[in-house]
């Protein structure tokens, strides 16, 4: 009997399994290699020293999931409104460091006491984060801030790269809290370094990547983009232990970090 993909589909008669869909009858998956394009091939540079940044917030506004991303004021994709940016406060912030030959990222992680907000419920339920904890275990926003900036200005002097995912998200909400905090050089050093750095939710790298898995790139080529979940499942397989402490801002950074490691791997093949 001819194989048939209709009758491999069917339950047993007799049994109740249901008719697996067709995404899970196509075999994929499959890494290969692609050359990076020239664009790619640029925003992801060559391998030097990195520090992964990520953030959690008080609050949010929902956003309209369908608007048309820009280039934000870093230079990089942004699906941003100004209110995205700045109306959010930072309840925890943490950043990874690691150099090229490091074996190991460097990972700090600080909860911020609320000064001015109240983290909200729907923030908790998202990040796990209560006000009562920040209240309690936070410190100062402005220490967190001059710690990470202390970190920051050390990778970048060293000739290394700030990454973030959606860094024109991130970076903005920082450079918001530092204009807040009256640290004005060091905001003006820190949009200097998110200039330089480099976005894991760029379309570019979005498409780069589906290819190199033999997955449908779509049009508009921003409708490419990949969340950080979805780009650690297929860079980093192996590393799933790390996805059961996403939304918790060191864990976020380290993978960031750790993407980053994946696509110059990748585009080394």
């Amino acid at each position: 009997m001819r194989f048939s993909v209709n009758r491999a589909a069917q339950p047993k008669k007799g049994t109740k399994r249901p008719a697996p869909r067709a995404a899970a009858i196509v075999i994929g998956g499959v890494r290969r290699y692609v050359t990076p394009s020239p664009t790619v091939a640029e925003k992801l540079g060559v391998k030097v020293p990195l520090i992964g940044v990520d953030i959690e917030t008080h609050d949010w506004t929902d956003g309209d999931v369908k608007k048309k991303g820009s280039i934000g004021q870093f230079g990089c994709y942004n699906i941003c409104k100004p209110c995205d940016i700045d109306e959010p406060r930072i309840v925890q912030i943490g950043w990874a460091m690691r150099g090229a030959g490091d074996r190991e990222p460097a990972v700090t992680e600080r909860l911020v006491r609320p000064d001015g907000f109240c983290v909200s419920e729907k923030a908790t339920a998202f990040h796990r984060i209560t006000h009562a904890r920040a209240a309690d275990e936070g410190v100062p926003l402005a220490d967190a801030l001059a710690e990470l900036m202390r970190d920051a200005l050390d990778v970048s002097n060293r000739g290394g790269r700030l990454v973030c995912h959606h860094l024109e998200f991130d970076a903005g909400i920082i450079a918001k809290e530092l204009s807040r905090c009256k640290m004005d050089d060091a905001s003006r050093l820190w949009a200097e370094i998110a200039r330089a750095g480099l976005c894991t939710m760029d379309p570019h790298i979005g498409s780069w990547v589906r290819q190199s898995f033999n997955e449908e790139v779509h049009e508009p080529f921003t409708r490419n983009t990949l969340t950080l979940q979805e780009l650690m499942r297929r860079l980093l397989p192996e590393r799933s232990d790390m996805l059961a402490k996403h939304h918790t801002a060191g864990a976020d950074a380290c993978m960031v970090l750790e993407v980053v490691f994946a696509l110059h791997e990748l585009a080394s093949k």
